[in-house]
């Protein structure tokens, strides 16, 4: 284990303080040691290693989840204080990700009283091609305070996750670099004016101060909606959900929706907590969910999709689903490793789980293009890292003509508004661009 300071003899240099343009200001290849690097408090375990990019030696990093001690911390290794000040600053190193992946090496600046002025990174999130590749890894770090006194490198690895992770470090390198003006990749051109109306289209708005601005006038809420006329007003509790009972309000909600007029309504909560366990698609347009107050009203979502482990969201047995279109598996999230859905056996998506995927427990796929018209069974089944597997099928008709009853993404949120449908109309460009594009 690496102490807070370590007293090794290393190959690491501080070789100027700040220095010009393309001036290296520290380099480490870990061949004599490992002198000027530090180890906090992470539930990652350091030490030098045989494997190497260069040389003989290189630094491991390895997070082990049965081993981990109650250490939390994520900042594996640090360098010692670098001095520098403001400029432009450019990290390389060469990165092997032995075992998974998710680790971030970057570069945080400072001043003379210890707060961070600066900071920048790069998140190794992909799979790399091979685990035995030393990829060449470039950071470019800004520091743009006046104050900024010393810079760290750090490495960050993403011990939350219960997966092992081993990843080696080696040939780093920190050098300041030109923050000078560069000129854009693309030929330089004038700007559209306000006077020159030949050259404004349909798409552009001549601002106040003179500038020409994209028409932004259709973003954001509609005008008038905050004015409009709710219509009707319905309770939630007239469809079964009592507030502070502990049951799930999610079919009380959905029965309240389908019962507004296609104009849509307010649905109203009383006082209280209420529990939401799936997650909920409106599809209606001028729907509002209305509470008695922030501080009365309360609305959780508590996740679960019951004993059976998996739920293909938004099928109903014997229901009718449009040629293609997407399918929702939702499944509990703990310990979860494999998402899988079927239509009469044959498979159509899959999920495998990583370290990249945090807490997700969802898969979204469409159906197959060549699945036949008529009757089909839709199968989702979860597997568990202990071996255990859940599984749920439906039945459903597949009818020709039938639009999406679900939308292509699964939701963004607990409760997701998608009114007017699962597509967006047709935008007309103005007649100097590409007309007719959907969206």
């Amino acid at each position: 284990m690496f102490k807070k300071a370590w007293l090794l003899a290393g190959a690491v240099g501080l070789l100027t303080s700040a220095g010009t343009a393309g001036t290296e200001i520290f380099r480490c290849d870990f061949e004599t040691g490992t002198g000027q690097w530090d180890n906090p408090e992470s539930a990652a375990t350091v030490a030098l290693a045989s494997t190497a990019a260069s040389g003989r030696k290189s630094l491991e990093a390895r997070f082990d989840p049965g081993r981990a001690a109650g250490r939390r911390g994520n900042n594996v290794i640090r360098s010692v204080k670098i001095p520098a000040k403001k400029g432009v600053y450019r990290l390389g190193a060469k990165v092997q990700l032995a075992e998974n992946f998710g680790s971030t090496l970057g570069i945080e600046f400072f001043n003379d009283k210890n707060q961070k002025v600066g900071n920048n990174g790069v998140y190794f999130g992909c799979k790399p091609d091979s685990v035995s590749d030393w990829n060449d890894v470039t950071v470019t770090g800004y520091a743009y305070a006046d104050d900024t006194s010393y810079a760290l490198i750090k490495v960050w690895m993403p011990v939350h996750l219960p997966v092992p992770q081993v990843l080696r470090i080696d040939d780093i390198r920190l050098e300041s670099a030109d923050s000078g003006p560069t000129q854009p990749p693309w030929k330089p051109q004038y700007k559209i004016r306000p006077e020159e109306t030949a050259r404004l289209t349909a798409a552009d708005f001549p601002g106040p101060d003179g500038i020409v601005y994209p028409d932004f006038s259709r973003a954001g809420v509609r005008p008038g909606f905050h004015d409009r006329k709710e219509g009707r007003r319905l309770k939630i509790a007239d469809f079964g959900a009592q507030p502070n009972d502990g049951k799930d309000c999610f079919e009380a909600l959905s029965k309240a929706i389908a019962a507004l007029p296609p104009e849509g309504g307010v649905i109203e909560f009383d006082a209280g907590h209420y529990r939401l366990s799936r997650f909920l698609t409106i599809t209606r347009d001028h729907v509002v969910l209305r509470g008695a107050g922030m501080d009365a009203t309360r609305l959780d979502l508590d996740y679960d999709t019951g004993d059976g482990r998996v739920d293909l969201y938004g099928l109903n047995d014997g229901g009718g689903v449009a040629p293609h279109q997407p399918i929702h598996l939702y499944a509990r999230p703990r310990n979860l490793k494999q998402l899988v859905l079927k239509a009469d056996g044959r498979v159509f998506g899959t999920l495998s789980l990583s370290v990249h995927s945090g807490n997700r427990s969802y898969l979204s796929a469409r159906l197959p293009e060549d699945l036949s018209p008529g009757r089909h069974v839709i199968t989702g089944t979860a597997i568990y890292q202990d071996g255990s597997s859940f599984s749920q099928s439906k039945t459903v008709m597949v009818t020709p003509g039938l639009s999406d009853t679900l939308p292509r993404f699964t939701p963004g949120g607990v409760i997701h508004f998608r009114g007017m449908g699962f597509h967006g109309g047709i935008i007309c460009w103005p007649s100097t661009a590409n007309a007719g594009i959907q969206v």
